[in-house]
């Protein structure tokens, strides 16, 4: 089973105003972050938990899928983040996130010495 992690979010914090909701909510909830869009709160916060999940279990390589070989660019586009992609004569060159399992599957593509 592939488990995923939850990011328990909050927005409108600015609208909370009394200090016992903001004590009951981090009770209840110690994991969660507290945002309002509209000043800006937490936002920093919430983009690095975000990067963090995204990151996690995943590596960033760059790829170069020879011209027959679309099916590895769909699956990488399937399966992982696309950073850049370049079509060039000798292939298609593809830099991605990508969970570890795909890395495995398209290591003999890598490009060495990149990312």
């Amino acid at each position: 089973m592939d488990l995923k992690e939850i990011l328990t979010v909050f927005n409108k914090e600015d609208l909370l105003g009394k200090e016992g909701i903001h004590v009951n909510l981090a009770e209840r909830f110690p994991d969660a972050i507290t945002i309002s869009t509209r000043t800006g709160t937490g936002l920093d916060e919430l983009k690095e938990a975000v990067e963090k999940i995204i990151r996690s279990g995943r590596n960033t390589a760059s790829y170069l899928l020879p011209p027959d070989r679309y099916d590895l660019a769909a699956y990488i586009h399937r399966t992982g983040t696309i950073i850049s992609e370049e079509h060039l004569h000798e292939g298609t060159r593809i830099t991605a996130n990508l969970p570890h399992e795909a890395v495995g599957r398209l290591k003999k593509f890598r490009v060495v010495g990149d990312s």
